[in-house]
């Protein structure tokens, strides 16, 4: 499922939330059964008392009833009692949809630092470069010791059909090629 099918849904559920004429809310059946197939509760917290003013027959008892400005912030975001909720905006007030506790995880402060991101590009190439330089040392120092070490070898092969004696060094001892 897309990561934005729960907001869609807090969405649906505050656009299908009705008030009767009684004052009450109701929730039409297809709604609810979207939420039971998921698991979720809702609740229905009105803008003007931050009270909640209707809420689904599964909600934990640990859901507070009324709320403040910061709790809706921090819902908003977050979590309440560590439901992941997400919410979808109703007329006169904010639907709260909570899931199962493990089911959503949450970035909790999600900004970058917009110098960051425009500097990524600089910073993988000169993290490239600076892995890259030990790595091209390393290849040019064991090149070079390779080739000085061999040298001796390669000039006495290259001495062998112009008939001269070759003798060639092999640590300390001389080895001769005729």
């Amino acid at each position: 499922m897309p990561n934005a099918y729960p907001w869609k849904t807090a969405e649906e559920i505050a656009d299908a939330l009705q008030q009767t004429d009684d004052g009450k809310y109701s929730l039409p059946d297809a709604a609810s059964l979207e939420l039971k197939h998921f698991d979720a509760w809702a609740i229905f917290i009105d803008n003007e008392t931050k009270q909640v003013k209707w809420h689904t027959a599964n909600l934990p008892e640990a859901i507070p009833m009324s709320y403040t400005l910061s709790d809706i912030a921090s819902l908003t975001r977050g979590y309440i009692d560590g439901y992941p909720t997400f919410t979808g905006e109703a007329e006169d007030g904010l639907i709260v949809l909570g899931y199962p506790k493990d089911s959503f995880w949450k970035h909790m402060w999600p900004s970058w630092d917009y110098e960051l991101i425009a500097s990524l590009p600089k910073t993988a190439l000169f993290v490239l470069a600076v892995n890259a330089a030990p790595i091209f040392l390393i290849y040019v120092v064991a090149n070079s010791m390779l080739l000085k070490s061999i040298k001796p070898i390669v000039n006495g092969i290259q001495s062998l059909p112009m008939g001269e004696p070759v003798t060639i060094k092999e640590k300390g001892c001389c080895l001769n090629l005729q």
